[in-house]
């Protein structure tokens, strides 16, 4: 009795390889916007130091 098949093996490295994909394409994407944002907010209010108030700003007590 076999408990697994080659048919069930290609669907879990189908679905592995999936979740894969989309999870590097998420971090790469974290780690662009890590890199972009703050020169870009930077740039948009020409200081350093509030760009630095906006970034520390905890978004968690807005959506409370």
């Amino acid at each position: 009795m076999r408990l697994w098949s080659i048919h069930q093996t290609k669907m879990t490295n189908s679905r592995l390889s999936g979740f894969l994909g989309i999870t590097f394409f998420l971090f790469l994407v974290d780690a662009i916007l890590s890199y972009w944002v703050p020169g870009f907010i930077q740039n948009a209010v020409k200081s350093p130091f509030i760009m630095g108030l906006i970034i520390s700003f905890p978004l968690s007590s807005v959506w409370d």
